[in-house]
């Protein structure tokens, strides 16, 4: 979130610089769940764009309000075929395949297994946001009849791989295939035993045993899969994550981009209406001014993908993202003590920093502006994020 957080500012701090706000086309708005109206500034560019895509605050209540808000309104103007996650193949996989019988074994499975990291959640067991989210996505899509598929385009950044374990063995399981892995269906039981205490040591020791066995096997274990590329991209979803490493290094994070990439290419079709809800970075259409390049930017490149991003970026000033009473704005910035959050300051920026014109401007109103109207330095802006949000 840090990461996220300074990426934003980034952005902003170079274009608001001597900028007049006069031409800037603003809408006021909020992040409300029960407001999908409030999002009618949106509608012509759905003729225009097919990937609709929002950054959020990451593991906060306010990202699931934002799920709700833009899915219903995205329902009720086009429809949308498939949300696009920042997750693993897996918990696109599962999340699907509950979506479409309604079986909560799946969601159970995918939220717990997924959220395991976090010690915040471990009370319940389930991470109650995202499972509260899905229910409720559940019965919206039976209520209105329509159907969507959730894709995970991420490799897992938590690193310890427990979901993608745990649908392998689940997937061996139910295809009958532990034969064909004799010397590593012991170790694999034993890792999803541990859930989230398998370091990358051990993964990638795991692995190496396992693709000996795997990789002679592919194309019978192709034929038992039915066709079906779902063991595959399993596999390759833990690779991803051995491959990531501890995520620390610019080559891993261009790495984790590039999966992105990669599996957004394989999972979404040119015209599929998608919503996508993902860091800042991820979503920009182009490299931002630090010089982050995130998957979606470097999408542009394709002409079959190019020019059908929406990208919205949400900027906090001064809002609450968590009904937590600890929880503040506008990231978090320990994972410490009894709260989920631990500061408790507000937003600062120091008295001569540009930004507060624009603040100004908008009357400290929580407004969405569309960027491509604006004029000066902020007409760049446009190349990166359409519109930007920002919250008061």
């Amino acid at each position: 979130m840090r990461l996220i957080f300074f990426l934003v500012s980034t952005v902003l701090a170079h274009a608001l610089c001597a900028q007049s706000f006069e031409s800037l086309k603003t809408y006021p708005f909020n992040i409300d769940q029960d407001n999908p109206s409030g999002l009618s500034w949106l509608k012509n560019d759905l003729e225009t764009y097919n990937y609709i895509c929002t950054s959020e605050f990451h593991r906060t209540e306010l990202a699931i309000e934002q799920y709700r808000q833009f899915l219903l309104f995205l329902m009720d103007n086009g429809g949308v075929d498939k949300l696009v996650m920042e997750r693993p193949f897996t918990y696109g996989l599962w999340l699907t395949k509950y979506l479409n019988t309604g079986d909560e074994f799946y969601l159970k499975m995918t939220t717990e297994r997924f959220w395991s990291f976090d010690k915040f959640r471990k009370k319940d067991k389930i991470a109650h946001d995202s499972f509260e989210l899905f229910q409720w996505l559940y019965h919206t899509l039976k209520e209105k009849d329509l159907s969507i598929t959730v894709v995970g385009i991420d490799l897992d950044e938590n690193r310890h791989g427990s979901l993608e374990l745990w649908s392998l063995m689940h997937l061996i399981e139910k295809h009958e295939m532990a034969s064909l892995f004799p010397n590593s269906i012991q170790q694999l039981e034993l890792l999803v035993s541990k859930e989230d205490e398998n370091s990358i040591g051990t993964l990638k020791k795991w692995m190496a045993n396992f693709e000996k066995e795997y990789s002679p096997q592919k194309a019978l274990i192709q034929q038992k899969m039915n066709g079906e590329t779902v063991f595959e991209n399993t596999v390759q979803s833990l690779k991803d994550v051995v491959v990531y490493g501890n995520g620390n290094s610019q080559s891993a994070r261009d790495y984790r981009e590039s999966v992105m990439l990669r599996n957004f290419k394989r999972e979404v079709n040119p015209t599929d209406r998608i919503y996508a809800q993902f860091g800042a970075g991820h979503i920009a259409n182009d490299k931002l001014s630090n010089g982050y390049t995130g998957f979606m930017s470097m999408l542009q490149k394709d002409p079959i993908y190019a020019n059908r991003t929406l990208a919205i970026t949400i900027h906090c000033i001064n809002c609450r993202v968590s009904k937590n009473t600890d929880a503040n704005i506008p990231y978090r910035l320990e994972e410490e003590g009894s709260g989920y959050y631990t500061n408790d300051g507000a937003y600062f920026l120091p008295d001569n920093d540009t930004r507060h014109l624009l603040f100004k401007h908008l009357g400290h109103q929580s407004t969405a502006i569309d960027l491509r109207s604006a004029t000066g330095n902020m007409d760049d802006l446009d190349q990166i994020f359409q519109w930007m949000i920002i919250l008061f």
